[in-house]
């Protein structure tokens, strides 16, 4: 079976949502584990601050 070469629009916009619903259904370690993409650094944060705030998170 050949794989597409292009994919359908509907497809490209809704994976970002796709992904965040999954990793919201997988828990607290999907969301630590995205880091940034859920859990922004603060201004100034070092990245020992930053490993801590995902501790407490």
């Amino acid at each position: 079976m050949t794989q597409p070469d292009t994919q359908h629009v509907d497809y490209t916009t809704n994976t970002s949502v796709w992904r965040r619903c999954r990793d919201a259904a997988a828990g607290q370690r999907a969301i630590k584990a995205g880091q940034e993409l859920y859990l922004l650094r603060l201004s100034g944060q070092d990245n020992t601050g930053y490993a801590s705030y995902l501790d407490r998170a």
